[in-house]
């Protein structure tokens, strides 16, 4: 007999970026590390200038707030299961969504506190502790964490939850979704068939921060 089973991925929305610091120097903060690229070994310096495991900000909040009244709608009953991710701003979004710490099962492959930064003219990865490490050549995170997590999804029960972010589904469904479809502060529904077929689809369209101009500090990791 031919079954599915339906989960509902949550990506978070806007998140903190620079410190106050960080946004008022930028423009100086990038030429520093430019022509000193050993700086990026001092912890204590890094978090000077970008956050270190951010959360979401206040509009990311309000955003994630308004999915909750929709997300009752698609499962009236509740959630089968939550799942999250262990970054703060994956915390942020099941907070936001009225998810109880008690009901929820963490793990890095639906997102971690490891966010990308543009550190002058690299693209780098700050990680919980103030460390950057360079994304494209030292952080594997990306590419290991693909397979586990689209394997994870296949084995949970039909009306699960995922809290999550846009970096989770660029891993898993990068040959399913393009990059554009990938949005921030979304609802997607993901059908799992039994013959192994996945689809995802947009059940509540979002917004992609990386054409946001105004918004310098959205990094999508």
């Amino acid at each position: 007999m031919e079954w599915i089973i339906i989960v509902y991925l949550i990506t978070h929305a806007d998140k903190e970026g620079l410190t106050w610091l960080g946004w008022l120097l930028e423009r100086w903060v990038g030429k520093l590390y430019d022509k000193w690229p050993g700086l990026t070994e001092f912890r204590w310096l890094n978090k000077l200038f970008w956050v270190a495991n951010p959360g979401m900000t206040w509009r990311g909040k309000r955003r994630i707030k308004k999915l909750r009244f929709i997300l009752k709608k698609l499962l009236p009953d509740g959630p089968a299961a939550i799942y999250c991710g262990t970054g703060k701003r994956n915390r942020d979004v099941a907070k936001c969504l009225g998810h109880n710490l008690k009901d929820i099962y963490f793990s890095d492959i639906w997102g971690g506190p490891a966010t990308l930064v543009k550190v002058g003219i690299r693209k780098m990865v700050i990680l919980a502790d103030g460390t950057l490490v360079d994304y494209k050549e030292r952080f594997l995170s990306s590419k290991d964490l693909g397979d586990a997590a689209k394997d994870a999804i296949k084995h949970l029960l039909s009306g699960s939850v995922i809290d999550s972010g846009r970096p989770t589904l660029l891993r898993v469904f990068k040959d399913i979704l393009e990059a554009e479809e990938c949005q921030n502060g979304a609802i997607y529904k993901i059908s799992i068939f039994s013959d192994g077929k996945i689809e995802v689809e947009v059940a509540v369209k979002g917004i992609f921060l990386e054409d946001a101009k105004t918004r310098k500090a959205a990094a999508h990791v």
